[in-house]
């Protein structure tokens, strides 16, 4: 079959993984039943005019800022948030990340299908403000409603991250730099007990010390809650092996986080985390208890 003649769903998705090309049945199932209501063509009868608006020769959109799909797609967001379904005979909402990749999902599948929409070769900014206020949207009516945000997990006790603290400053495996940077990472999380990828936005430029209150002063951003706050960071008295600005001063020290900068000027105080794909600043995070778990530290489980 010419690509040309290529309507179906799962021929625009022959390359991809079987439970991937689940995954974009039933959206596009989902977004039939959206257009229905909202009269836009059903994805079958999707035009490229209807999604990108006028082509240019070379491929490129003619406004790149505000396709139609654009406005679409911030319809589509505010149905997810609705949509509701039966189980268990009670009315449910989908969860945050739920929503969240559904609507990631569906944005594929039409950045695989309509070629213009892909054109420079990264997300276009109308997408990525669309799925932030997507994300807040939904986080703030799942609370509304007295939902859980997310699945309960099991945390560490402050034994194993000092354990883990410790088992990074023996590593050698690539430099001695990337323990103390490990250790630095562990320290930070535990004091702020913050998430993994908000790491990925701090910077020395905005490190404080405050004298009220004796201690570092980090204003500390939560991108999925769309707010920040000003955390302090005080001295260890139990354990150097788990004091921040202890491995601070010995990340320095080893060489690691020489003044990375940032296009505006930012001195981001962990580099290697910073630009990543979504999630993938947690990831990494993750990875670095991993190794710790292989390296038999006590407390910390396997990874999923």
């Amino acid at each position: 079959m010419d690509m040309e003649e290529k309507t179906s769903t799962y021929n625009e998705m022959e390359s991809k993984s079987t439970s991937t090309k689940g995954s974009h049945a039933t959206v596009i199932r989902q977004w039939n039943l959206f257009a229905q209501e909202q009269r836009y063509p059903l994805w079958d009868a999707l035009t490229e005019k209807d999604v990108c608006g006028t082509v240019h020769e070379n491929g490129s959109l003619a406004d790149q800022h505000n396709p139609p799909l654009r406005k679409m797609m911030a319809e589509y967001a505010s149905y997810l948030l609705q949509y509701t379904f039966e189980e268990h005979g009670k009315k449910k909402y989908y969860k945050t990340k739920v929503v969240a990749q559904k609507f990631n999902t569906l944005k594929s599948g039409f950045f695989e299908r309509f070629k213009p929409l892909g054109y420079s070769g990264k997300l276009p900014d109308w997408y990525t403000d669309l799925l932030s206020a997507l994300k807040v949207r939904a986080g703030t009516a799942a609370m509304a409603r007295g939902d859980m945000l997310y699945e309960k997990t099991s945390g560490f006790s402050r034994d194993a991250i000092v354990g883990s603290c410790s088992y990074s400053m023996t590593q050698r495996e690539y430099s001695e730099a990337l323990g103390y940077e490990e250790r630095f990472i562990l320290s930070t999380l535990f004091h702020a007990v913050g998430r993994g990828g908000e790491v990925s936005t701090l910077t020395w430029n905005t490190v404080d010390w405050n004298e009220t209150l004796q201690c570092l002063s980090v204003p500390w951003g939560e991108f999925k809650k769309g707010q920040q706050s000003e955390l302090g960071f005080w001295p260890d008295s139990e354990s150097y092996k788990l004091d921040f600005i202890h491995a601070q001063a010995c990340a320095l020290l080893a060489g690691y986080g020489g003044g990375s900068k940032g296009i505006n000027g930012e001195i981001w105080m962990f580099p290697s985390y910073v630009d990543m794909a979504e999630g993938g600043a947690a990831s990494k995070v993750s990875r670095v208890l991993t190794k710790c778990h292989e390296g038999k530290v006590e407390g910390i489980p396997a990874s999923d």
